[in-house]
């Protein structure tokens, strides 16, 4: 199988997801937690793509208690094409390497109003955040890969399992 490929090593372990390695392999956990309580909280900006301008975002993604459920506001301006993602937090994954995905849906406001769908993976990697912390999101109508953030800093707090 493809290396990232959702693949099932532990059936009876319903919060860790476990994905295939560059040889084809399951790896149990590889693929992240759902069930972790963790919290991210964010904003700054990124360069969202190779002809630059600039895009601004702003965060909280949330799940209070082991197995939860997740929460949270996400709030995303591209200042270049003008597109505006907002809406709510309804899932969460906390990563080995210690970043968050997360995902919801709201409103987008491109071509014109309508829902959409939303996921982001932060990475707090240092204080302050600038040019270190990494932000990526990938919308209905929009795909950034992470990056370093040009300003701003990302939070991750994390409980223990």
């Amino acid at each position: 199988m493809p290396e990232d490929t959702v693949c099932d090593v532990d059936v009876t372990d319903t919060c860790s997801i476990d994905t295939c390695d560059a040889t084809g392999s399951c790896q149990l956990g590889a693929g992240g937690d759902v069930c972790a309580a963790a919290r991210t909280t964010g904003g700054g900006q990124i360069v969202p793509n190779s002809l630059g301008g600039k895009a601004s975002f702003g965060f909280v993604a949330q799940r209070k208690e082991l197995e939860g459920l997740a929460s949270g506001h996400f709030n995303y301006v591209n200042h270049m094409t003008r597109l505006h993602v907002n809406g709510a937090v309804v899932m969460l994954i906390v990563h080995p390497d210690d970043s968050i995905t997360f995902s919801g849906a709201g409103l987008c406001n491109l071509p014109v109003p309508s829902s959409c769908t939303f996921t982001v993976t932060v990475k707090d990697v240092a204080e302050p955040g600038r040019y270190q912390d990494e932000f990526g999101v990938v919308s209905s109508f929009e795909a950034v890969p992470r990056q370093k953030i040009i300003n701003g800093n990302i939070q991750v707090e994390r409980s223990p399992r």
